[in-house]
Parts: C-alpha cells; sequence; structure tokens
C-alpha cells in the first residue's frame, strides 16, 4: 500500500512542478493562446486614479487579471483561475473567447451604457 501512497505523492508533485499542466484546455496552448499565469504580474500599469469603485479587467494580461478600485483610489489585484478571463459586466470568471467592451474598461459598468463593438481580450 505504502509504493502507492510514494508512487501518487510522487506524480502529485510532479504536476504541481509543471507549468504546463496549470489551467489546459483541449484545444488550446497555455502561455501562447491564453495566458496562464500562476501570480499576478509585477510591472502592470493599470491604476485606479480617475477612476469610480468598481471592479476592472485588465487587459494588460488579456484580463487574466482583474482590480477591485476602492472609493480611496486603492487597489487590489486578484488573478482568475486558468483558462478563464474577467468579465467585468458580470463580474464572474467567463471561459476564454470573452469579448471586452472598451466603453467598460475605463468606469464603472454600472455607469455606462455598452457599445455593441467590442475588442478581444485574448
Amino acid at each position: 500500500m505504502w509504493k502507492y501512497t510514494i508512487l501518487l505523492v510522487a506524480f502529485g508533485v510532479f504536476l504541481y512542478n509543471s507549468h504546463e499542466t496549470y489551467g489546459q484546455i483541449f484545444g488550446y496552448e497555455p502561455n501562447v493562446d491564453y495566458p496562464a499565469y500562476d501570480k499576478i504580474p509585477s510591472g502592470l500599469t493599470f491604476r485606479c486614479a480617475d477612476r469610480q469603485p468598481g471592479y476592472y479587467a485588465d487587459i494588460e494580461t488579456r484580463c487574466q487579471v482583474w482590480h477591485w478600485c476602492l472609493p480611496t483610489g486603492y487597489m487590489f489585484s486578484f488573478l482568475c483561475p486558468n483558462g478563464t478571463v474577467f468579465n467585468q459586466v458580470s463580474i464572474s470568471f467567463k471561459p476564454l473567447g470573452l469579448k471586452v467592451i472598451p466603453k467598460v474598461l475605463h468606469s464603472n459598468y454600472h455607469t455606462v451604457l455598452f457599445s455593441s463593438a467590442g475588442i478581444p481580450c485574448l
């Protein structure tokens, strides 16, 4: 029995250390077809200054990172599960292929009229 336990633990460690396994989606290649971050990238240019409080997708990371802007201008950043992107309209994670509306990226989704012309987030 202990042999199977050791084998299972070794396989788990292999999968955990293999960055290729994070967020694999059938038919897509991680870091090519979609971002597969294991942490929030440093040096992002998104800032909450002059924005209304709310939740914002970060197009620099192809929407895998999202930001929560507080009324004070303070910002919290979060990482979406791999294989998903942040949908700023529904404030949820969506599978690959999401379209982002440019007007929404610059203000809180509650206060804008949505354009039918979207740009690909991915």
